[in-house]
């Protein structure tokens, strides 16, 4: 019942999308004649009840928005100062850092604990051109940032573009963990945070798929060591790992997905786990399929 109850909600929501979409549309006067159905289609972009496939899916959204091949989205963590990069755009040329310090980027830091909109109009050297925050239960949980936009595109079209395409991500972002809290008890193993093998694995092709298009890395670890009770040993395998990273089922394995982690960074990982009693080993891709 809750399943269907979280259904109906989500289907709810989508149209209160397209008729916000529309709304805004007509306050805002975007003199672009194919503006309304660009907003249309990140609705369409965005229907889906997994976060890890609406963050993916917001880099091409944006991308194909801002015609910018220059978007980075970061997790924003509670009490902490990093943000952490979660996925970006896939041009060769273009790569952000895996962390930033909201202490070194404070205009960054102001979009995160103000919950408004940057606009690099003074175009100062280091700062994004844009910085929008994505906010679920009034907290934000990321900040979007377009790194770098042409002089000619600085114009309040493509701000309000900017602004309209963060604020769907974020909506669409809290009714997927919406639903994520109704089905709990079926995503997750009794009263913990490691998934079902279902569920993660969804999350797995969420992570390969954006990996295929050089949107992010990650690395999977196997636990070796993991004879006690899951209920027991959640709490402190969690402890060990960061807010983005996943603990989840394949078979009789216990799973840990390092997000945005690559083969230079696991070692770090690793060691973490290990000083709280953890022993892992690295899985490779085609060990999950077999």
């Amino acid at each position: 019942m809750a399943i269907e109850r979280a259904r109906y909600e989500f289907l709810k929501d989508i149209y209160q999308d397209t008729r916000t979409v529309k709304d805004t549309l007509q306050k805002q006067v975007l003199t672009s004649k194919d503006s309304l159905g660009r907003l249309h289609s990140i609705v369409a972009e965005l229907e889906s009840l997994e976060p890890e496939h609406i963050v993916m899916k917001s880099v091409n959204v944006l991308e194909e928005l801002m015609e910018s091949r220059r978007v980075a989205i970061y997790a924003v963590a509670a009490n902490s100062s990093y943000i952490r990069l979660v996925a970006q755009s896939s041009d060769e040329s273009f790569s952000m850092p895996r962390s930033m310090n909201l202490a070194d980027s404070p205009s960054i830091a102001r979009v995160v604990e103000s919950g408004n909109v940057f606009v690099n109009k003074a175009l100062a050297a280091g700062d994004p051109a844009m910085a929008a925050p994505v906010v679920s239960n009034d907290q934000t949980i990321a900040v979007v940032l377009l790194q770098e936009q042409p002089f000619e595109k600085f114009t309040l079209y493509y701000e309000n573009l900017f602004r309209i395409a963060v604020s769907l991500i974020s909506r669409a972002l809290s009714r997927s963990f919406r639903f994520v809290e109704a089905t709990r008890s079926e995503r997750f193993v009794d009263d913990t945070v490691i998934l079902q093998e279902a569920p993660f694995l969804e999350v797995l092709q969420s992570k390969k798929a954006a990996k295929d298009r050089r949107q992010t890395e990650f690395v999977l670890l196997e636990l070796e060591n993991a004879g006690q009770e899951l209920s027991m040993l959640a709490p402190k395998l969690s402890g060990a790992l960061r807010s983005t990273d996943y603990i989840g089922l394949r078979g009789e394995k216990v799973v840990i997905l390092l997000s945005s982690t690559g083969q230079d960074e696991v070692r770090f990982a690793v060691a973490r786990l290990e000083k709280s009693g953890f022993k892992t080993r690295i899985l490779q891709e085609e060990e999950i399929y077999a």
